[in-house]
């Protein structure tokens, strides 16, 4: 018996990852500043206790940017 549908495995040199600090540049959705400069907007999901000013990593499967995304405090 199959518990659930079909499940997608990413190697992990395919996941996109962005290292940055939380913003409050966001106007509807949290923020990220890249360390690249780029400002990112993070939507779906509970981001938990995370907070302007964090430094982050969020990595996602570049096939599939709506699901997947991992958000990581950093120290």
């Amino acid at each position: 018996r199959i518990a659930s549908g079909p499940v997608a495995v990413v190697n992990p040199v395919d996941l996109v990852n962005v290292v940055g600090t939380m913003s409050n540049e966001g106007v509807e959705c949290p923020a990220l500043r890249g360390d690249n400069g780029d400002l990112y907007t993070l939507i779906g999901g509970d981001l938990g206790d995370f907070q302007p000013g964090d430094r982050v990593r969020v990595s996602r499967s570049p096939n599939d940017p709506t699901r997947g995304r991992i958000l990581e405090k950093l120290p």
